[in-house]
């Protein structure tokens, strides 16, 4: 008996609490990974799913992330994009070019983003084993705050909607030298 007193129990309580802490943090951090991984699939399932090319950049110009749709775009594996800086190589082969993107172009685009345009949209010709009319467009990607955490090319194929056009002009030229 009385072989503890008060402060022994003081101790043991406050061991006693932080073990209770470290068990709901142990749990938290159980349930956050179990959601991110969740949220990584249900990512990547779109990513896979949509029909639009797609290149995430952070701010420096280093590629995060990509999809098959672009890398078929543009003729690459995605290990030979992502990690890679879009803004390093700027020869006539390289991803920058393959994009329809110069670097003074780049760069006047995202100050345009900077200052409140939503995005920047333009008609490329997308050069390979099969020429590609492409849709690109880029967009800020934005942090809860509204701050600009990096950049989103979009990259749609437009090429058979340009095709109608072209075959749809040529009829109405057919069309109007018929009739006179």
């Amino acid at each position: 008996p009385n072989l503890y007193d008060d402060w022994h129990q003081d101790v043991l309580m406050t061991i006693a609490s932080q073990a209770a802490m470290a068990i709901q943090n142990a749990r938290l951090y159980a349930q956050a990974g179990s959601e991110i991984t969740r949220r990584v699939r249900e990512l990547n399932s779109i990513l896979c799913t949509i029909h639009e090319g797609i290149l995430l950049l952070n701010l420096s110009g280093d590629i995060v992330t990509t999809n098959r749709v672009f890398t078929e775009f543009v003729e690459m594996s995605e290990a030979q994009i992502v990690g890679k800086s879009l803004l390093t190589d700027r020869s006539e082969t390289g991803l920058m070019a393959k994009i329809g993107y110069k670097l003074a172009d780049w760069e006047q685009d995202c100050a345009d983003l900077r200052q409140d345009v939503k995005w920047r949209t333009f008609h490329i010709v997308m050069e390979g084993a099969v020429d590609r009319h492409v849709e690109r467009t880029l967009v800020p990607v934005r942090d809860t705050a509204g701050g600009i955490t990096g950049w989103l090319l979009i990259f749609r194929d437009i090429t058979e909607e340009v095709e109608l056009a072209e075959s749809r002009e040529e009829t109405i030229h057919m069309l109007v030298h018929d009739l006179r």
